[in-house]
């Protein structure tokens, strides 16, 4: 029971540190950007039809545009660039519990601040919105019957951000739970990556390798090739799950979460196998 504790508290030290690190400032500008190019044209549509937006849309716009999701993994890949920690504090920790205890709390460490990061994301958009959005969970009517207001240009900026593909083919809560689910396991699949690269002291090769994916997968997506499927950002696009009218999906939201947890298990059974060999005193880390 002490040992769980001990690597608890490890990752609640990271998690502490992380959020003191300069580099936090880089998420913010990445809610400015968001305002500017998502959040933006809803308070326009709105102003301009008199009707009000979902909060909730404006996440779901973020987190299924090919673009931004190009955007969003990066920024959370660099806040964890600098980690896992290497100082006084983790050799005490080491010695205490193991490296494979260690290895546990870095991936318990992974988690607490994806949770944290797509929270975060998700309230302070739709905050954004706060004006002219209100805080409900059904698809409203200036997205999903925005063929009343055709006149406005914004509202024909909304179908590019919000397709019918989602809200034609599910509830809006329902998006969102599985939005958020992929997304989840599509930011550990890519830590997890990092982590094993790192292990294996080669953390400038890891920080690339997810990247490379990060681009790629929009990439064969944008070109409509069946090869995209083998990279993650399919799996999480909802919008490339399904058409827009038919209720058969282009491919199962099931074999998704198949995908990335075959994958996510395999990365962290090598990681905790690996764990012991890692050496401490490598500086290239």
């Amino acid at each position: 029971m002490k040992r769980i504790s001990l690597i608890n508290n490890y990752s609640n030290i990271e998690l502490f540190q992380l959020f003191h690190d300069k580099k936090i400032f880089v998420y913010l500008v990445f809610l400015v950007f968001s305002y500017q190019f998502i959040v933006r044209p809803f308070n326009q549509a709105a102003m301009n039809t008199g009707k009000n937006f979902s909060m909730p849309e404006i996440f779901l716009a973020l987190s299924n545009s090919g673009w931004i999701m190009v955007i969003l993994p990066l920024v959370f890949l660099m806040l964890i660039s600098d980690f896992p920690m290497n100082n006084s504090n983790t050799y005490i920790f080491v010695s205490k519990t193991g490296r494979r205890n260690w290895c546990i709390s870095e991936l318990l460490f992974i988690l607490k601040f994806e949770a944290v990061y797509i929270i975060s994301t998700f309230i302070m958009t739709s905050l954004f919105g706060l004006k002219y959005g209100k805080l409900r969970f059904c698809w409203s009517d200036m997205t999903s019957r925005y063929s009343e207001y055709e006149d406005s240009s914004e509202v024909n900026v909304l179908k590019e951000l919000i397709s019918g593909k989602l809200y034609n083919q599910m509830p809006l809560m329902h998006c969102l739970l599985l939005t958020c689910a992929l997304l989840l396991l599509y930011l550990f699949m890519l830590s997890c990556i990092f982590l094993l690269f790192f292990i294996n002291n080669k953390r400038t090769a890891g920080l690339i390798t997810t990247i490379f994916i990060v681009f790629l997968g929009p990439v064969l997506a944008a070109v409509k090739t069946k090869y995209m499927w083998l990279l993650p950002y399919a799996h999480t696009s909802l919008t490339l799950h399904y058409t827009e009218y038919f209720r058969k999906p282009v491919a199962s939201v099931g074999i998704s979460f198949i995908y990335f947890a075959f994958i996510d298990i395999i990365l962290t059974v090598n990681i905790l196998m690996q764990a012991n060999y890692y050496s401490f005193m490598n500086k290239e880390n």
